[in-house]
């Protein structure tokens, strides 16, 4: 006896809805972490490049912007996470950051910076040392100073 075609399909859609197949968690990113003190230069010469990036849009966004701060002075950590091919995956405080207004500020910065350059060709995962990463992350501390200068 021959079974109907859409017996088929519902059995088929009852395996892809099951909870196991559900439950499947999508593969995790091979990310980069570097500091300021990496040795390999192309890592070191791409963070450079990012910082006066980041420099620039800052400058750009602060004379546009009047009292775009009011005064405030702080050192605000951020994390940045950058796509292989220079996309801005994301932008958000560290942990702990207590000046939301600021954090908010550099998040427009960081967005009106892009775009950036594809990541470097040699930059490794550190998940899997012999795989290309697929992002960098980057965390820079943003100051900001009195005298209405971000650095």
């Amino acid at each position: 006896m021959m079974s109907s075609p859409f017996a088929s399909i519902a059995i088929l859609l009852g395996l892809l809805l099951s909870p196991a197949c559900m439950a499947a968690e999508p593969p995790l990113p091979y990310r980069a972490f570097v500091g300021r003190s990496t040795q390999q230069l192309s890592v070191a010469s791409y963070l450079k490049r990012f910082d006066r990036q980041m420099n620039a849009a800052a400058e750009r966004y602060l004379a546009r912007q009047e009292n775009a701060r009011a005064g405030k002075t702080a050192d605000i950590r951020m994390l940045v996470e950058i796509g292989r091919d220079g996309r801005l995956l994301a932008v958000a405080p560290a942990e702990g950051q207590q000046q939301p207004e600021l954090a908010e500020m550099i998040q427009t910065i960081v967005r009106q910076a892009e775009p950036f350059p594809p990541l470097p060709p040699d930059l490794m995962s550190a998940r899997d040392p012999r795989r290309p990463a697929d992002s960098l992350v980057i965390v820079r501390t943003w100051t900001f100073t009195a005298g209405d200068a971000v650095r």
